[in-house]
C-alpha cells in the first residue's frame, strides 16, 4: 500500500488511514487519518473514539506528551486496521487533550514501512 503524505500540514507529514474496532468484531470505525509517529511509545486516540466503539477500558496508564505533563489516561484494547493488515488486541490509550489519532511504534513496529520523504509518499506491508 502507498500513501501520499498530508500536505494539510507543515512539514507534510506521513499519515494513514486507521479503522479501529472491539477485538474480534468488525472494525467499526473509520476510516480516521492517523499520524505516524516514529517517537511516540503507543497509539493515543481520542476519547470520543473509544465512545464511539463503545469499548471498557482495560488499564490505567500516565501519558506524557511532548512538553506535556504526566497524568493519569485509561488505555483500551483495540483491533487496529491498516491497509490490509489487521493487528488484533492493540493497547490504545484514549486521550481528551488533542483530536489527533497518533500511531505509535506498538503499532508501527508490527508493519513494514517506508518512509520516503523526498517523493512526499508512504509505502506500508505487513511484517
Amino acid at each position: 500500500m502507498q500513501v501520499d503524505y498530508d500536505f494539510s500540514v507543515f512539514p507534510p507529514a506521513p499519515t494513514v488511514d486507521v479503522w479501529l474496532g472491539v477485538p474480534g468484531d468488525a472494525l467499526s470505525v473509520g476510516p480516521l487519518r492517523g499520524l505516524l509517529d516514529t517517537g511516540a511509545d503507543i497509539s493515543i486516540v481520542p476519547v470520543h473514539v473509544t465512545e464511539q466503539i463503545g469499548v471498557q477500558a482495560a488499564n490505567l496508564r500516565y501519558l506524557r506528551r511532548y512538553g506535556d505533563v504526566r497524568r493519569q489516561v485509561r488505555v483500551y484494547l483495540l483491533d487496529v486496521g491498516i491497509g490490509r493488515a489487521r493487528l488484533p488486541g492493540i493497547e490504545v490509550v484514549a486521550d481528551d487533550a488533542d483530536d489527533e489519532i497518533i500511531i505509535g511504534r506498538d503499532v508501527l513496529n508490527r508493519l513494514t514501512i517506508l518512509l520516503d520523504g523526498p517523493h512526499r509518499v508512504t509505502k506500508i506491508g505487513e511484517a
